[in-house]
């Protein structure tokens, strides 16, 4: 049976929760707390892979990070309902989403909601030694970001993804006035990728998101979120588990 590595029910983690549904894959689901968590007695999971999640490991044991590869991985490895979409224009379509949800919108939307949210719900006493301690393997890029993160994101980093946040809510809706699905006329990998970060847009930035400003998104998101897998997938999710990305290089 695959098993997927993955932090709480936000961000990446949620999308592979939601596709793994939408495609009635039985898979066990290992949750794991970089931050909280020792170091795991796993035959898969190493100390390295904590800071990599999500992570799926199929049935032959074939390890996969990064989050929109990963998502085309469990679509291709278990090709029952697929949800790439079928022509190329929309497969293309639907990898501008993933690219453009790994460099941008995961990133911004990350940094904006473990300052609003995530690190607010952190025992405050034991940030400094989670930064002092924060495992040296993580990487130097890697390891500076999530003591930044630890400790609070400076003015210019939270206005940066802020910048980007307005940015993408602006390019989902210039698009779903295009098309009703990201990616064309039919739900795909696209939407699922992205409804994660999209869906707390409208918290995070009330005066830019706003059903005024961005009623196609508000309504495509309440469209995704009744629909049967992503209900079943979400259940338990909790605004107060955000945590930084994974990839400070590539998300920073």
């Amino acid at each position: 049976m695959p098993v997927l590595y993955h932090q709480s029910l936000v961000g990446t983690s949620a999308a592979a929760h939601i596709l793994l549904a939408e495609k009635d894959i039985a898979c066990e689901y290992k949750r794991v707390d970089p931050l909280a968590d020792p170091a795991q007695d796993d035959h898969f999971l190493t100390s390295q892979d904590m800071w990599e999640l999500p992570l799926f490991v199929d049935d032959d044991g074939v390890k996969v990070s990064d989050a929109g590869a990963l998502l085309e991985f469990i679509d291709e490895r278990y090709p029952l309902k697929p949800f790439m979409p079928r022509y190329p224009k929309g497969r293309w379509q639907a990898r501008i989403w993933l690219q453009m949800m790994n460099q941008d919108l995961a990133s911004a939307t990350t940094i904006l909601a473990w300052s609003e949210w995530g690190r607010l719900h952190r025992d405050a006493g034991k940030i400094d030694i989670l930064a002092r301690d924060l495992a040296p393997g993580t990487g130097h890029e890697r390891r500076r970001f999530w003591v930044e993160a630890l400790k609070g994101f400076d003015k210019a980093r939270l206005q940066a993804a802020k910048q980007k946040a307005v940015d993408k809510v602006q390019a989902i809706e210039d698009q779903l006035g295009r098309t009703r699905w990201l990616a064309g006329s039919t739900y795909s990998i696209a939407d699922i990728c992205v409804w994660p970060f999209a869906k707390e847009l409208p918290r995070l930035l009330p005066s830019h998101a706003s059903v005024a400003q961005a009623s196609l998104m508000h309504e495509w998101i309440d469209r995704i979120a009744t629909r049967d897998a992503v209900i079943t997938a979400m259940s338990g999710a909790d605004n107060s588990e955000w945590m930084p990305g994974a990839e400070p290089i590539r998300w920073g």
